[in-house]
């Protein structure tokens, strides 16, 4: 299991920085780290040339308005696609494009998707390959942390690359009993869904010495709240409300 620096909270901003911005966008990461997240998390997808792209959503018809899968789309049309957001324009943006933009000590919190219609084909670990491929082109394996919902995917990943950090995110009280007692695997992370942190799972978690990731989290009482459960890393839409918070254990 790869270790983690404990000695404070991380603060990751969601899909960079999500309530002020488009998530997923470069201009949304950039305000993320500028506002205190030393680690950031986005969502992946593959394009029809195999460029990883950073969107939530496989179809683009909440972000661009139109009814086309990313899959479907090379980079080239992707990059000509209008995002609105209050009365702003963003565009999407490729991994490689994000690793070459950011400062060198910030962490990455890559999230691979999957999808219901690709998944049988393989596509999901072609999508994981191609990230992986991305991480050691620039040699910052120790700064990325790989995850996914999927089970089956977490495993193939931590199993074909075993020295990259792999964590699994769970929003089910189901799979996190079955997944803690039950998984030949040790993940290197959880990211858990704040609901979910009843008296038993919380102690669950701690007996699996498993590093624990809480999401999302952006309202100051419930912040405190889980701070006090002293998990490695807390996601937030707002980095900025919690930058200057007293995170030390």
């Amino acid at each position: 299991m790869v270790s983690f620096n404990t000695k404070s909270i991380q603060i990751i901003g969601h899909r960079g920085s999500a309530a002020p911005f488009q998530g997923n966008t470069l201009e949304a990461i950039l305000y993320g780290i500028l506002s205190g997240a030393k680690m950031i998390e986005i969502d992946l997808r593959l394009s029809k040339d195999k460029e990883v792209i950073l969107s939530h959503d496989e179809n683009l018809s909440k972000i661009a308005g139109i009814n086309k899968n990313i899959s479907d789309k090379t980079w080239e049309e992707l990059s000509l696609l209008q995002i609105k957001k209050k009365k702003e324009i963003f565009r999407l943006a490729r991994l490689k494009d994000v690793f070459k933009s950011v400062p060198g000590d910030i962490q990455f919190y890559l999230e691979i998707k999957t999808s219901i219609f690709l998944h049988s084909s393989g596509w999901d670990k072609k999508l994981a390959d191609k990230v992986i491929s991305l991480i050691k082109k620039e040699k910052i394996k120790k700064q990325c942390l790989v995850m996914s919902f999927e089970q089956d995917i977490a495993y193939y990943v931590k199993k074909k690359y075993p020295s990259h950090r792999v964590g699994i995110i769970l929003d089910s009280k189901t799979k996190l009993n079955t997944l803690i007692k039950n998984t030949k695997i040790k993940f290197d992370c959880l990211a858990v869904n704040y609901k979910l942190l009843t008296k038993r799972n919380l102690q669950i978690i701690r007996s699996s010495g498993i590093p624990l990731i809480v999401w999302t989290v952006n309202s100051k009482r419930l912040w405190e709240k889980i701070v006090s459960y002293r998990p490695w890393g807390i996601v937030t839409d707002y980095p900025e409300k919690f930058s200057s918070s007293d995170l030390e254990f």
